[in-house]
């Protein structure tokens, strides 16, 4: 038979019902278009070339931190090792340091705070950065010699300059500094990952950022230097040339204080920096979709079986026309593949809203999300599926298809049988399905579990109504005291405000992206770690209601002289002393400087603070503000400048932060992750369920003609009903008791290679499956019940 014919016939025979048409598009498009999605994202992180020339050859290099041959720190850099690096291997390596930071655009009138990536002029060559207008940075002999440019990107061109084409050679202000726009980046340019989770706004000089001030004790993660290796370079070779710099780094005068360490070099391929998490996140994703859709497929197989079972007349007319089995299959493929070609179709619809809606929620957690979206290798993916769908289905259904006995179909009845789908074909199909989803289930109930217990963990400090406000002092006030009399006042003046309850001073943030970290000695000067810190005044602790377990909290007087004395975090007593009531003793900074342990306060969470803490008494380096609002009351950020500009004009805002809707967004990820899990486990559960309720209502109506038997013959309702169900459970147990095999062997695997995994909750998982269970018996219930309420003679009658 001709293709042409086949395809009429199979349109032809749809037409009549669309019922089935719909339901199995419906379907298939869902877990089809999760799929999709799913693989464009994998195709996108893990093998989808870098879009910059000779993107094999680019690295990342930062540092290793090794004592007493222990890693004890990777990934934060010393900021003097980093810019000596540099300095050093100019001759041999072409590099570019990279440093992630914010600041005010302070030439535009709402002075938005950008996110700044200062970087030497190297960058904008070895990315082979694309340029809608002007030139990137210049180049300098020496990286303090570089002049005061600016890069914009396309989006700040756009958004503050109204896309002024004349904007080349324009003076901006940012921050306390003037800048001279030279270049605007193409609209294309997308940003390596590991520079910044979310794009830069604009592109400094790196000499006009701290690199530029060398301090022994200075080091932050913000740090990065871009590396491009010639042809006959490799790694071995440059890791010992950066070895041998580093070495002679630690010798100098300025690492006195890193003398007990050793760094050392770490090279990553930049594809590797870019992928980072993402890797295990988007195959999780895909394997997730992978088994939805195998579920999905399960319920589709059945719905087509019923299908085919009411095609056997038309079959049986073929087979005794002499079409072979190989016919009747080239039938079936025709039929199945119209079908998932229009399923495929309406997937790549949904995949493209899922992928529009993952850059959406995802930013900042998957790398590369920028460049989502449709393309070829994703729709000849689509089509593959299809084509494989399409076979299988055919296969199914012509191996379900007693070829034998279709011919003696036109001579029969079928009243109670259910010859053409055999009872081991509906256990394989009721157990799979059980199966499958009792292993998503369980997976997902693990991934609900950890991102629930991090999303909901308390805080341990109290941050409702609280505004932390950053304040830019500028340049009108060079020396500490004046800052200090500033910060007086200001805190003097808030005070007053009818909506404000209580004002604190500190450095930063409590909750933020991002902490002050220092190095911390013990009397005899060895170092004892790296700890993170925050500078706050005596108000800073009854604010946040920071609970105290030893000891005091600072007075007026400590805080007014800076004196020498600090509050432990419990983590960091244990740390160092390896006990909590500490108070009295003494921890060491750089150059001896002793702090007396006056108090010892609990620890408070916040997934960007997982290091052990501690306070001193606040400075005059910083300007922020904390404010308890009082309840029903509110206080903007605009309101907040308004009042900063009565006491000077030039104050600016460098940052504001609800402090509840921050903890929120620093778990976002978590609540994000507990959604997807939650969701993913729900329509799981629907499938599979429906399935199951497909398969037991085909078997059911198949022996409809038997049960009327029964029940005319005196058979109490409850005894079939029970007598469907036995016949039922014990494939749903085999399904249960194979996913639940199947979750300890993929767990025990994942254990090995991810050492962060949680130990699932016994509880939790028994409830789920529970779940299952009874949802599967009642999906039995329900179509057995149905028929033992009708009338006999119905049944007897095949009605």
């Amino acid at each position: 038979m001709k293709l042409q014919h086949e395809i009429r016939h199979a349109l032809a025979g749809l037409q009549n019902t669309p019922m089935f048409v719909f339901t199995l598009v419906f379907t298939l498009a869902l877990t089809l278009g999760a799929l999709i999605a799913a693989f464009n994202l994998n195709q996108l992180i893990l093998f989808k070339p870098l879009p910059y020339k000779q993107a094999a050859q680019l690295y990342i290099l930062d540092q290793t931190e090794v004592r007493q041959g222990k890693v004890v720190k990777s990934g934060v850099q010393h900021i003097d090792s980093q810019v000596q690096m540099y300095r050093s291997s100019q001759n041999f390596l072409h590099s570019a340091l990279v440093l992630r930071s914010r600041g005010i655009l302070a030439s535009v009138p709402s002075e938005p705070r950008l996110q700044t990536l200062y970087t030497t002029a190297e960058f904008f060559d070895l990315l082979t950065v694309p340029l809608a207008l002007g030139t990137g940075l210049s180049a300098s002999p020496e990286m303090k010699d570089a002049r005061p440019e600016a890069v914009l990107s396309y989006a700040t061109w756009q958004s503050y300059f109204a896309a002024d084409p004349d904007i080349i050679g324009q003076s901006i202000q940012f921050d306390h500094q003037q800048f001279k726009v030279v270049g605007v980046l193409d609209k294309g340019f997308k940003e390596p990952q590991p520079f910044a989770e979310t794009a830069s706004d604009i592109y400094l000089p790196a000499a006009y950022s701290q690199l530029s001030q060398p301090n022994g004790t200075s080091s932050t993660s913000n740090l990065l230097s871009l590396v491009k290796l010639t042809p006959g370079q490799n790694t071995t070779q440059v890791n010992a040339q950066l070895s041998a710099i580093f070495k002679d780094f630690l010798q100098s005068p300025q690492a006195q204080l890193y003398r007990d360490v050793e760094l050392l070099p770490r090279l990553t391929r930049l594809s590797d920096a870019v992928k980072g998490d993402g890797v295990r996140i988007t195959l999780m994703i895909l394997a997730g979709a992978v088994v939805l859709l195998l579920i999905a497929f399960v319920n589709v197989l059945n719905l087509y079986l019923s299908h085919i079972n009411k095609k056997r007349q038309v079959l049986a007319i073929c087979a005794c026309l002499g079409a072979k089995p190989k016919a009747l299959f080239k039938r079936l493929f025709v039929e199945s593949l119209l079908l998932t070609l229009v399923a495929s179709l309406f997937a790549l619809i949904i995949a493209a809203w899922l992928l529009v809606l993952t850059k959406e929620l995802a930013q900042g957690t998957l790398p590369r999300l920028n460049e989502l979206g449709l393309d070829v290798p994703t729709v000849l993916f689509s089509c593959t599926i299809a084509v494989l769908l399409a076979g299988a289905l055919a296969f199914f259904g012509r191996f379900a298809v007693n070829y034998d006995g279709l011919k003696q179909q036109l001579n029969a009845s079928g009243k109670g049988t259910s010859a053409q789908v055999s009872r081991r074909v509906r256990y394989s199909l009721i157990a799979s399905q059980i199966a499958l989803t009792g292993l998503l289930i369980m997976m997902t109930s693990l991934v609900l579990q950890m991102s629930l217990q991090t999303a909901n963990h308390p805080l341990g400090i109290d941050i409702e109504n609280v505004i932390s406000v950053e304040v830019d002092p500028g340049k009108n006030y060079p020396s500490a005291t004046q800052i200090r009399t500033l910060a007086t006042q200001i805190k003097q003046h808030f005070a007053q405000l009818p909506q404000v309850e209580l004002v604190a001073n500190s450095r930063h943030s409590p909750l933020r992206f991002g902490h002050s970290g220092t190095l911390i000695y013990d009397s005899h000067q060895q170092r004892v770690g790296g700890f993170l810190y925050n500078r706050v005044d005596e108000d800073f602790v009854g604010l946040v209601k920071l609970p105290m377990l030893h000891g005091r909290n600072f007075n007026r007087e400590e805080v007014a002289d800076q004196a020498k004395v600090a509050l432990l975090s419990q983590s960091m007593a244990r740390a160092i002393f390896n006990r909590t009531d500490v108070v009295g003793e003494r921890i060491y900074r750089a150059k001896g400087q002793a702090f007396e342990v006056v108090g010892v306060v609990e620890d408070y969470f916040s997934v960007s603070n997982i290091d052990p803490y501690f306070y001193m008494p606040l400075d005059a380096s910083d300007i922020n503000l904390m404010l308890k609002i009082k309840p029903g009351m509110s206080l903007t950020k605009l309101e907040i400048l308004q009042q900063l500009r009565t006491i000077d004009p030039s104050l600016r805002i460098q940052e504001y932060l609800q402090l509840q809707r921050t903890a929120a967004e620093l778990v976002y990820q978590y609540s994000l992750a507990a959604w997807l899990a939650g969701g993913l486990s729900l329509f799981a559960l629907l499938l599979a369920c429906t399935g199951i309720y497909g398969v037991i209502s085909y078997a059911t109506q198949m022996r409809r003609y038997e049960l009327g038997v029964r029940m005319a013959l005196g058979a109490k309702r409850k005894r079939i009903v029970n007598m469907v169900l036995k016949d039922a459970i014990q494939p749903i147990v085999i399904g249960l008791v194979s996913s639940f095999l199947l979750a300890v062997l993929l767990y025990g695997m994942a254990k090995s290679q991810i050492a962060q995994l949680g130990q699932p909750d016994v509880l939790q998982i028994s409830g789920a499956l529970g779940l299952l269970l009874l949802f599967s018996l009642l999906a039995c219930f329900i179509p057995a019940n149905s028929i033992v309420r009708q009338d006999p003679i119905k049944a007897l009658r095949n009605e």
